[in-house]
């Protein structure tokens, strides 16, 4: 094991402090109809964070299921949004199989460019920014909200939770994930351990890079990926991936709990969208479907 992970196993109470967030913080939610487009309902929400800023969001449903329906968290990776590709094709078989779908955008991403990363901001300092422990416990903590925010709608079952993360959204996804067991099974898709080290590695050698190096490994996604068990936890990566090599995905997996799966598909980082998404779909409708209805919700 690497010095720097050697807090692989952490316990969950020291998980949990790291990512504890204010429950009781009003929402201030706002929320509108964006359109319908091939029975699908998509609806925008902005609600605040912990640093009162603005979280957008969105939901997608097919509001013709009058069963409580099981949600499907969507997180985007680095330089996308919530409607990146990733989450788009995800949507189009998730919603159209009975879950409904909420993807937000994580800080510095979408309609959030502005916060967290001052214009002309140089990308040395914008990638050391976005591997800090504000930056990190800060979106963990806005995915919790936004979960405490849809899944206590009246067309949601709060006991069937599932969650997809790709790339960046993986890697934050298995902190989240570890900590936030309302969620009850998990794909993490093209992400990997080490990410951030190696990418600080090539940066000058200051305090600022240091305090970025420490933080990335605190945060490392093997350190936590361990609490995701036993929830069933599902891996989908690509060989030919450029961004995320096979050890650090190697090194994330092995560093997680049973029950758990990895399948491999040709291609670079940004492929198989589709068929990483039509996975995702038969691993959650065993698990989370809406045959396994188990909150007691009547139809609405």
């Amino acid at each position: 094991m690497p010095p720097e992970l050697s807090m692989i196993g952490t316990a969950r109470s020291e998980a949990e402090t790291l990512f504890e967030y204010d429950r009781s913080r009003p929402f201030e939610a706002v929320e509108w109809v964006l359109g319908e487009r091939d029975g699908l309902t998509w609806r925008r929400f902005d609600i605040k964070s912990e640093a009162n800023r603005v979280v957008p969001g969105v939901i997608v449903r097919n509001s013709s299921i009058s069963a409580p329906q099981p949600l499907i968290m969507l997180q985007h990776g680095a330089g996308t949004s919530k409607f990146a590709s990733f989450v788009l094709a995800a949507v189009d078989v998730l919603a159209n199989n009975g879950f409904t779908c909420m993807s937000v955008d994580a800080i510095g991403h979408g309609e959030r460019d502005d916060q967290f990363s001052a214009t002309g901001q140089a990308e040395e300092e914008r990638m050391r920014r976005r591997f800090s422990a504000e930056y990190i416990a800060g979106n963990v903590a806005d995915f919790r909200r936004a979960l405490d925010y849809v899944s206590a709608k009246e067309y949601m079952d709060p006991e069937r939770v599932g969650y997809i993360g790709s790339s960046m959204g993986g890697m934050l996804g298995a902190l989240f994930c570890a900590v936030d067991l309302r969620v009850k099974a998990v794909v993490l898709r093209c992400s990997g351990s080490r990410y951030a080290l190696r990418l600080l590695e090539e940066a000058p050698i200051d305090e600022s890079a240091m305090e970025s190096r420490r933080a990335a490994q605190k945060y490392d996604p093997a350190v936590f990926v361990g609490l995701i068990s036993p929830r069933p936890l599902l891996m989908l990566n690509n060989s030919d991936d450029e961004v995320i090599p096979k050890d650090a995905v190697e090194f994330l997996y092995n560093a997680a709990g049973e029950p758990k799966e990895q399948r491999w598909f040709p291609g670079g980082h940004r492929d198989n969208l589709e068929v990483h998404s039509v996975e995702s779909w038969l691993f959650f409708d065993t698990l989370i479907g809406l045959s396994s209805n188990k909150s007691g919700r009547q139809p609405v």
